[in-house]
């Protein structure tokens, strides 16, 4: 049956030796395909400003870029980064009136099909904040955003909650889960939750610490969930076409944690990476970003402040090419592109 509001499973009740290896970002063999051996890759980096908690990185095709986030923002401090790969040109913004995004992924629209119309001048993008999920305009040059709507709210009932980290599959459902602002220094009772613009939210399962990366397996009809806290990932049978969770002999998940193996090391000798995204013309280059700041995930206390290095750093000649990516569709937001300048 699908997973609809479900009690989550406890992972240390399953019979399995695994090692914590408390990741930060999800990177699992499944995304992308292996279209050469990995021999002789290239380490380069982006110079950026100084970016505390550089966060939930995701490529876009259409626009060839990568975004993530600054948790660490307030007030009119950057809080959303847009790095070019077609002019090589980094730009950042602050959202006007909003603080400390946990996530940022671009809204399908039909103005996303059709490179010579661009009457908007701006894209939508979903961004996670406190406990909601908003619509933000942004034109991906400018220094502000705004906030055009709000799109969802969650666990209003639980003051220490706020939205982590979420991804959109290809049908452009969103996917994601909350976070205690005391980190992992909590009882596990955290969400997980899914977005359809037909049906809204629904609450998956829960008794999760964090949810801190999501990835989709089309092929084999899975999709991967990360919880920083326990070091687990977690592995669910998933229909691609309904997008719901499947309970199979009363075990919601198979857990494990490094037990397939290493398939390459990257060594980049960078403390504080927090995200990954293969992306490029040809998403064979992965995109590492990190932060200026590593925080202790129980007392919340920046633990180490790094003064050298950049948030971004490029890997080419990995052997890999990701998959296309992806945008979350909404309701009522997927416009053509004769309507897209009435937002």
């Amino acid at each position: 049956m699908a997973a609809h509001q479900t009690d989550f499973i406890n992972p240390n009740n399953i019979n399995m030796q695994m090692d914590r290896l408390h990741p930060s970002s999800l990177c699992i063999p499944h995304l992308f395909d292996l279209i050469r051996p990995s021999i002789g890759w290239e380490l380069s980096n982006l110079t950026t400003p100084d970016i505390p908690l550089a966060l939930a990185a995701v490529w876009d095709d259409y626009s060839q870029s990568l975004y993530f986030i600054n948790m660490a923002s307030s007030g009119m401090q950057s809080s959303i980064f847009r790095y070019s790969d077609l002019d090589g040109i980094f730009y950042s913004a602050y959202i006007e009136g909003v603080s400390a995004p946990s996530f940022i992924m671009p809204i399908k629209d039909e103005c996303d099909k059709m490179a010579k119309c661009n009457v908007c001048g701006y894209r939508l993008f979903a961004v996670g904040v406190d406990h909601s999920v908003l619509i933000i305009k942004w034109n991906g040059k400018s220094t502000k955003a705004k906030v055009v709507s709000t799109l969802l709210t969650l666990e209003q009932n639980m003051p220490l909650s706020r939205t982590n980290f979420a991804r959109a599959d290809n049908k452009g459902r969103l996917y994601g889960g909350t976070l205690s602002r005391k980190f992992c220094n909590i009882t596990a009772s955290e969400g997980f939750y899914r977005y359809k613009k037909t049906a809204g939210v629904d609450l998956l399962f829960n008794g999760l610490f964090s949810t801190s990366g999501v990835v989709f397996n089309e092929d084999l009809n899975k999709i991967y969930q990360l919880d920083t806290c326990t070091g687990f990932i977690a592995e669910f049978d998933w229909d691609p076409k309904t997008g719901d969770i499947y309970i199979l002999e009363n075990a919601l998940a198979k857990w494990f944690s490094g037990t397939g193996g290493l398939a390459d090391v990257y060594d980049i000798k960078v403390p504080g990476i927090s995200g990954m995204a293969l992306g490029g013309p040809n998403r064979d280059i992965m995109y590492v970003i990190a932060g200026s700041e590593i925080v202790n995930v129980y007392s919340t206390a920046v633990v180490k402040q790094i003064t050298e290095g950049t948030s971004i750093f490029v890997l080419r000649g990995i052997g890999a090419m990701g998959q296309p990516s992806t945008s979350l569709s909404i309701k009522g937001q997927n416009n053509d592109c004769n309507k897209c300048g009435s937002h």
